[in-house]
């Protein structure tokens, strides 16, 4: 059977076959741009990159804003995503598990976030669980800045869960402008890029409109990394009166294959093991073929609206209102070699995930100013709809006969939040104080998982209808805290300041575990020969009581200098974590499953800097040292306890960091970046690891003045320089004490992109 017809067998949607347009004004644009090099081009200018730019005003936290311009100098290889644009930032670790940055993994000062890190605009567009990754649903060339939250987040900042990555569109132009980018790069990697901004259009009016399409092969294996189209609009308007709207809008199609792990002992010999991937053909054994690279894939369709509407009440106080909604569809595939279908174990299966879910929510929040003093007073509210876990998950044999359902919950309440908050800032001489307190709200999903017994292959609500019965619901439940933070920075002179804070952090729950609900039933029916009403009570106190949302109290220490030609920032830290999510023992009901138990602490100290060393010279440092560990030992199992308590947690290096440099070179801007990923751990007791690894970026850019407003910049950009052979990620559980149980990811390999860039 062909890769098509499976496809379309196993799925109500056939993967794309495109015939890639090519932009004519682009094509036109190379060349006039190829007779426009041989002429002498006007001189530009040497290209400052500050290591930090310049930072909002609040006390609270420790924060780092990207701006375009660093951006597009640094991390220019396929601009897909935002975890590339983020990777030299101190306490900001980033692996690149594939050359494109999409299937990127990241943890902020060791600790990594389950719900709505990544924003747009200051909202959390996204709901969990399944669905498209959140990085790259936008393309960069569209984004302004992208501020990185590292400790505490202020209480009338951005809205989400964890270490917040915050994305700022860049908003229509003054003027009618029109942007058109071409890259092509290794593995058949293309993208197309265009954009076009109106200017004023009257009564202050002003829109972009942009479109991209993306295709490239995987570095390793069989199948498409990336199959990609977008398109994004924005329109800003604003009256004499002061009354100011935006509206934005994303619309993303996406479908990747995935990439397959390591074992431990292929990752000892990765010269010979360096392409091992999901298996190319089938071969008609059901163990194998699971391992099909087409029975492990993607496919998901976001559409996404963001919008903002600001009333002045006088001079000094305003109204503002932000609301946003997301609608995710699609499907998700993966082997798997034992799943239970209705019930009942069954190996070797492949395991589809449906998604159609919405998320939507609002901020309204009130200013008041003084000459030096602000208030804040707001409300958030948002509320999704699962998966997240997935609700409806059906089985195929490897021949992509339906087997039965895996699991099938209706959802009778969405997953909630709601957030009243409260922000001051003084200044006083030269001393900024920021004081907050925000009272969240999170509200579980009510879930009805359903006997699928009988139910064959249909949509998801007629096999609700038909289900013979409800096996057992978990019901909503509602976790409340308070969030207070505080803050000051002292000036200290024109070039130098000092700023302390302290403020309650939170996360997601491990709401995932409802997805393992149907296991812990059929333990506690079949194995311990419980009632089923018995059971369904026993899951709803687990439910209940061990899934709730991860705290922190964060601490920071800065300071920063900024005069002439050296700026840096120096941050410590510190962060007590608990209801961490991790597999620990019950002894209530003999099982070790994912609950918020564990309790841990992290430490460390951040060192960011810019030094322009000459007019066209200028170097960029970043390193960060990190110490996160359990602060007591940990339970796993019926007689046995993990020696946890101080070990650092399965892959965070101690130490990692980075030196980037921007060198104009008659025109030419010659930006190489050298990163330094420590030493890490596949194990909790710190006895299995994986070696320190130098890694080299290059990327040289010319721009091309032509006249008349017409502008071309040629780039040619390379990852991973010298071809370096390491281990990326290493996916495992915190608790993990065995070198075997990890997947090891290979890093990307090395990848060359050359682009042209057309802007009127």
């Amino acid at each position: 059977m062909k890769h098509t017809e499976i496809q379309a067998a196993s799925t109500p949607r056939r993967r794309r076959k495109r015939t890639r347009p090519r932009l004519s004004l682009l094509a036109a644009c190379l060349l006039v741009g190829f007779a426009q090099a041989e002429e002498a081009a006007p001189t530009l200018g040497a290209v400052t990159v500050k290591g930090e730019a310049p930072q909002e005003t609040a006390s609270v936290g420790s924060r780092t804003v990207v701006t375009q311009e660093k951006i597009q100098t640094f991390n220019n290889f396929s601009m897909t995503n935002a975890y590339q644009a983020i990777s030299l930032e101190p306490g900001v670790d980033v692996r690149y598990d594939d050359p494109t940055g999409t299937t990127a993994s990241y943890k902020i000062r060791g600790r990594s976030s389950r719900g709505h890190a990544l924003i747009l605009e200051g909202l959390p567009f996204k709901g969990i669980g399944i669905g498209q990754p959140i990085q790259d649903l936008v393309d960069m060339e569209n984004i302004e800045t992208i501020t990185v939250e590292k400790g505490a987040v202020p209480a009338n900042g951005s809205f989400g869960f964890g270490n917040l990555i915050d994305m700022r569109f860049m908003r229509p132009a003054e003027k009618f402008s029109a942007t058109a980018k071409q890259v092509f790069g290794s593995h058949d990697f293309t993208k197309t890029f265009a954009r076009l901004d109106t200017g004023e259009l009257g009564d202050g009016i002003r829109a972009f409109v942009s479109g991209s399409l993306t295709d490239t092969d995987k570095f390793k294996g069989f199948g498409k990394s990336l199959d990609r189209e977008n398109v994004a609009f924005g329109i800003t308007s604003g009256s004499p009166q002061g009354v100011e709207w935006e509206i934005f809008g994303v619309y993303n199609d996406e479908a990747r294959d995935a990439y397959k792990g390591l074992s431990y002992a292929q990752s000892t010999h990765l010269g010979s093991n360096w392409k091992q991937d999901f298996n190319r053909a089938r071969t008609g054994v059901a163990a194998q073929d699971i391992n099909y690279y087409a029975y492990n894939r993607d496919d998901y369709q976001t559409t996404t609206i963001l919008g903002k509407l600001k009333i002045p009440f006088g001079q000094d106080a305003t109204l503002t209102f932000r609301p946003y909604f997301t609608n995710d569809k699609g499907n998700a595939w993966a082997g798997s070699s034992q799943t239970l279908v209705n019930l009942a174990p069954r190996q070797n299966v492949i395991v589809e995930s449906l998604l159609d879910r919405d998320t939507f929510g609002a901020v309204l929040e009130y200013e008041r100013k003084w000459q030096d003093a602000r208030l804040n007073v707001g409300y958030w509210h948002g509320e999704h709809e699962p998966p997240g876990p997935p609700t409806a998950r059906k089985a195929r044999d490897t021949n992509l006969n339906f087997v039965g359902w895996a699991n099938l919950y209706g959802v009778g309440k969405r997953y909630n939040y709601r957030s009243p908050y409260v922000a001051f800032s003084k200044t006083l001489d030269r001393t900024v104080i920021d004081a907050g307190l925000k009272h969240m709200s999170i509200a579980s999903a009510k879930f009805i998982s359903y006997d699928t017994t009988g139910v064959g292959d249909v949509s998801y609500e007629q096999a609700k209808r038909q289900a013979s019965g409800v096996l057992f619901t978990l019901p909503s439940n509602t976790h409340t805290m308070w969030l207070p933070s505080i803050g000051a920075t002292h000036y200290l002179n024109q070039t130098s300041s000092i700023k302390a804070s302290y403020g309650r952090n939170f996360d997601w729950p491990e709401f995932g575990w409802a997805n393992s609900a149907m296991n812990y039933y059929r333990t506690f029916t079949v194995a311990n020969g419980l009632a089923p009403a018995v059971a369904e009570q026993r899951l709803q106190d687990l439910w209940a009581t061990r899934i709730r949302p991860q705290e922190s109290d964060d601490f920071d220490l800065d300071y920063r200098y900024s005069s002439g030609r050296l700026s840096f920032v120096s941050s410590l830290y510190y962060k007590r974590l608990k209801h961490i999510g991790t597999n620990i023992y019950d002894p209530a009901v003999q099982l070790s499953y994912t609950q918020n138990s564990g309790e841990a602490r992290s430490y460390g100290l951040e060192f960011g800097s810019s030094w322009q060393v000459f007019d066209n010279l200028n170097l960029n440092l970043a390193l960060s040292y990190s110490d996160t560990a359990f602060t007591s030992d940990v339970q796993t199992g019926v007689n046995t306890v993990v020696a946890a308590k101080g070990k650092q947690l399965p892959d965070r290096p101690e130490l990692y960091g980075n030196v980037a440099a921007v060198y104009d070179l008659n025109g030419y801007r010659i930006a190489p970046v050298v990163r330094y990923l420590g030493k890490r751990y596949a194990d909790v007791l710190n006895r299995y690891s994986v070696g320190a690894t130098w890694l080299a970026d290059l990327s040289v850019t010319k721009d091309v003045v032509m006249g008349e407003g017409h502008r071309l910049q040629f780039s040619l950009s390379a990852m991973n320089l010298f071809d370096k052979r390491y281990i990326s990620t290493i996916s495992t559980s915190d608790v993990n004490t065995n070198q075997g149980a990890p997947t090891y990811m290979v890093g990307a390999t090395r990848s060359l992109f050359a682009a042209v860039r057309y802007a009127y």
